[in-house]
Order: structure tokens, then C-alpha cells, then sequence
């Protein structure tokens, strides 16, 4: 889904239920903000998925609502950029654990993440949040003890800690803001070209070099 934010920058919030054990996967957490025109009031994160996603897919036999006590939650955190982590507050009071690259560690640590998240520049605080797991490039995502099918690929150049993921069950390779379309079809419209950026903490030739790699290597199947 695509959440509408005041700064108009619609980043991409990925959502992967597991209903078997009421297991919700969240890919970014958007910028925690929407835009005041989207609605009379605004939602945290976590309220809109139980609202919006998680009811409409219950299954039948059980109920329309989904009892959100009993919902476990798990956050991949594909970079920390700002639009990226800043709606990720309800889920990490919810108890959610929270995945980020193992790759420079140092760059997403607290004392260093108010400025590489790009929260200072934008003027927003850093989300008050825990990762829970530091993901090393070609791991198997497992959560209280259960494999996931998602394997983490670290894809530096954009920043430092980004990642992209693979879904062996869905066959679906998430790149994030490593790749996106040079021509995009904005929310309210409008085609516009967009150019791939790389923040003042990526390095082109990291990103040459990770593009092929994302378009010749193998995963594991």
C-alpha cells in the first residue's frame, strides 16, 4: 500500500499475514504521518492495518475482527531513512520485533541514527525502537523458531543498511529504494519521471555493483 504523508513522498508499506499464527509481517513502516486531506483522522500504523487489512482477510469461520491481543508482529526495516521508520511506533509499543541490516551496524546505532535517518533534516524525532535482530546477507528470516520463506540480501548504495528481500513462497523480489521505476504513475495521476537517488551516505559504485548482483546471482530456491 502506499501511504500518503504530509511531505507527499507516498512511500510503500508492505504487509504479509501468516493467519495460521496470526503472524503479521510489516516491510517499512512509512513516515508516520498522513496527509490532513486523506481523512478527518489520522491512524497509527498498527490501528490501520487491523482496521484495513487484517479484518477485510479474517477468515470467515472465526470472525469479522481480528483480535489484535493475539497478533503477533514483525518489522523489516529495508533502511532507516526517515520515510522509511517513522511510522514503526505503534508496532514497537506493540511488542513487534524488528529487523535491520547487519551490514555497518554502526551506522544505524542510536547516536548516529537522528542524523543518517534523515530525521534532523526533515525535523521529526527518531522513532522510539529496538532492533530486535541484525540480519547478515542471504539469511533465512525466522521468527519464534519459524522459517518465513524471506531471505535478506544486503543491497548497499542507496545507504549503508539497506536490504532487499526475497519471497520464496510468492517468488516476489523486494528491492526497495534500491530500484524503482524511471517512470512513475504518481497517487493523484499525474506521470512524472523519477530519478534513482542516492542520500548524501550512499556510494554509487556500492549501488553499480549491488544492481549486479541483485540481476545475476542465484538465490536459493
Amino acid at each position: 500500500m502506499a501511504h500518503q504523508d504530509e511531505d507527499q513522498k507516498y512511500p510503500f508499506i508492505y504487509v504479509k499475514t501468516h493467519h495460521d499464527s496470526q503472524l503479521v509481517v510489516v516491510i517499512d513502516t512509512g513516515c508516520g504521518v498522513i496527509s490532513p486531506d486523506v481523512g478527518p483522522k489520522p491512524q497509527d500504523l498498527k490501528n490501520f492495518i487491523e482496521a484495513n487489512l487484517l479484518a477485510v482477510t479474517a477468515e470467515p469461520a472465526t470472525s469479522s475482527r481480528v483480535d489484535s491481543a493475539g497478533t503477533d508482529w514483525l518489522v523489516i526495516c529495508t533502511h532507516c531513512h526517515f520515510d522509511h521508520i517513522c511510522g514503526i511506533q505503534s508496532l514497537a509499543d506493540a511488542g513487534a520485533g524488528i529487523i535491520a541490516s547487519a551490514c555497518d551496524r554502526d551506522f544505524i546505532n542510536p547516536e548516529h541514527c537522528y542524523v543518517n535517518s534523515l530525521c534532523a533534516a526533515s525535523g521529526r524525532l527518531t522513532p522510539d525502537h529496538q532492533i530486535s535482530q541484525f540480519a547478515t546477507d542471504g539469511e533465512m528470516i525466522q521468527h519464534r523458531d519459524r522459517d518465513l520463506d524471506l531471505q535478506l540480501l544486503h543491497t548497499p548504495g542507496h545507504t549503508p543498511d539497506s536490504m532487499a528481500f526475497y519471497d520464496l513462497a510468492e517468488r516476489w523480489l523486494f528491492v526497495d529504494d534500491t530500484v524503482y521505476e524511471c517512470e512513475g504513475a504518481m497517487p493523484w495521476g499525474e506521470e512524472k519521471m523519477v530519478s534513482i537517488l542516492l542520500s548524501a551516505q550512499g556510494d554509487w559504485l556500492a549501488w553499480c555493483a549491488i544492481l549486479d548482483t541483485i540481476l545475476t546471482s542465484t538465490v536459493t530456491v
